[in-house]
């Protein structure tokens, strides 16, 4: 289901039941709080991946949008929603979602407990991965001599506050090479 078009919001009407499955593309424009809606006569049962689409403005902790409406309710659930999170310290609030049809945006915050990174080498590229809880953390890198070590010069890893999971190639020209992880 994907109401409207590629780059404007639409509403789609079905007049009798509907039963999602597969990915399900919901748009939203975040500067005047509108969105794509799926407008369902009788039931509605949620399911497959609710991808949601952002084409204007950042999103904010409090922001809601009325994407579905059916008037015999709601049953079922979404297996995942894409992407898993709306921004940087946001969390999608589905709460109200089986009941009024209403997606929310809230405040989440990262998990600011230290955390460990998991290393995984395939011979080309090094796989950095860290607890989903933890997206929003920054990864940084600093890479040195043999003969120097650690230093003080640690640079963001572009992109690293928005996943959990970091793919780099590898270089043998690189002396010694360390990540860690900082919140904020």
């Amino acid at each position: 289901v994907a109401p409207g078009t590629s780059a404007a919001i639409g509403t789609l009407t079905v007049g009798g039941n509907a039963v999602l499955n597969g990915t399900n593309t919901i748009k939203l424009v975040e500067t005047n709080l509108t969105s794509d809606v799926l407008a369902v006569g009788t039931a509605l049962q949620f399911g497959g991946t609710l991808k949601v689409v952002n084409l204007a403005g950042s999103l904010h902790s409090g922001d809601s949008f009325q994407i579905f409406t059916a008037n015999s309710g709601f049953s079922g659930s979404f297996t995942s929603i894409s992407p898993a999170i709306p921004g940087f310290n946001l969390a999608w609030d589905t709460n109200t979602l089986a009941t009024t049809g209403l997606l929310t945006v809230t405040g989440a915050g990262a998990n600011d407990s230290p955390t460990n990174i998991v290393a995984a080498f395939d011979g080309a590229n090094l796989t950095l991965t860290w607890p989903m809880d933890h997206t929003g953390w920054r990864l940084q890198v600093q890479t040195n001599s043999l003969a120097t070590g650690l230093g003080a010069n640690w640079a963001d890893v572009p992109n690293s506050t928005s996943t959990n999971q970091v793919i780099l190639p590898a270089s043998s020209a690189n002396g010694a090479v360390f990540y860690r992880m900082v919140y904020p």
